[in-house]
């Protein structure tokens, strides 16, 4: 998907769908007021009695010969007093979503209040979000594909911060994947291949424990969780070694560490249906522990990073 901040103004985007941001119980203002002028009233009209503002609240229609747009989509964000990061993600990745099922390709976000030019990461980020479909098992036909993203109104020159975002949506993107596989596949075994697989791709530095060298280093604990499953428990370590791209040397190292059951079906107490349906997703730590080392590979992040994940079933 082509991500990209314009300075065209609103009613000049030549686009299938123009997104213009509500919130509950706010009126229309600055661009969106601006857009409201050239359609008579409407776009006010139609926010005051069918659309409230609300969060995942979504509704399409014709803005007429006004706009080069062929339709507007008004979102909501929710209540002010509410809004923060998370729910500018959700908003846009419901948005998207939306536009997706009514088959549009090409979209514009405006920014108008309360959505600010600040805002650019959390939108980019919750509308590549909303561009991903699970389909390693779907028989169904699939929504259609976002192609074109285009910001207006959140200033020029900030590219590089919409490819960062979008790297972070997309990693995000990859760990749902990963969380979604079924047990069977995604093994221990399974998710120390996926992470070879990474560190080989991004020169990030890649280590293993197997049943052998964690007993030797005393990882009774690890070793206990997975004795329950005929599938040997691993320790995996992913290092980036950011401060060498900067020509320097780093005093500080973050560390992070992700739970990676595969499997939990309870233990000694084992768990009912109900409650073991769901957990296939007990590894979504070591997941994003794992996603998040590969895009700090891939944009270059100038720091020290050492990931472990504790893999057993």
């Amino acid at each position: 998907m082509r991500i990209a901040a314009v300075d065209t103004p609103p009613a000049n985007l030549d686009v299938e769908v123009l997104a213009v941001p509500v919130a509950a119980g706010a009126p229309l203002e600055a661009a969106a007021a601006d857009l409201d002028g050239r359609l008579d009233g409407r776009l006010s009209e139609v926010a005051a009695s069918d659309h409230r503002g609300r969060l995942h609240e979504v509704l399409a229609f014709p803005p007429g010969e006004a706009l080069a747009a062929r339709r507007v989509l008004l979102y909501g964000l929710g209540r002010i007093e509410e809004l923060d990061g998370q729910r500018l993600r959700y908003a846009h990745h419901e948005m998207v979503r939306k536009a997706r099922r009514l088959g549009y390709r090409r979209l514009a976000v405006l920014a108008s209040p309360p959505l600010a030019p600040d805002d650019l990461s959390a939108v980019v980020e919750g509308s590549v979000m909303g561009s991903w479909e699970r389909r390693s098992r779907q028989t169904s036909e699939p929504m259609m594909p976002l192609e074109e993203l285009l910001l207006s109104g959140f200033g020029e020159g900030r590219q590089e911060e919409v490819e960062r975002a979008q790297q972070l949506g997309e990693a995000t993107n990859r760990t749902r994947e990963w969380q979604n596989l079924p047990p069977n596949e995604l093994t221990p075994e399974g998710l120390t291949r996926i992470a070879r697989q990474i560190g080989e791709r991004h020169g990030l530095e890649f280590d293993v424990l197997g049943p052998e060298e964690l007993q030797a280093g005393g990882f009774e604990l690890l070793l206990g969780v997975g004795s329950g499953s005929d599938l040997a428990p691993r320790l995996v370590r992913l290092q980036h070694r950011g401060a060498l791209i900067g020509g320097g040397r780093s005093d500080v190292r973050l560390a992070m560490v992700g739970k990676g059951v595969t499997f939990d079906a309870g233990g000694l107490s084992i768990k009912t249906a109900e409650q073991m349906r769901t957990m296939k997703g007990d590894m979504a730590g070591a997941a994003c522990v794992v996603g998040l080392m590969q895009a700090l590979a891939g944009r270059k992040a100038n720091v020290d990073v050492l990931g472990a994940i504790g893999l057993v079933e």
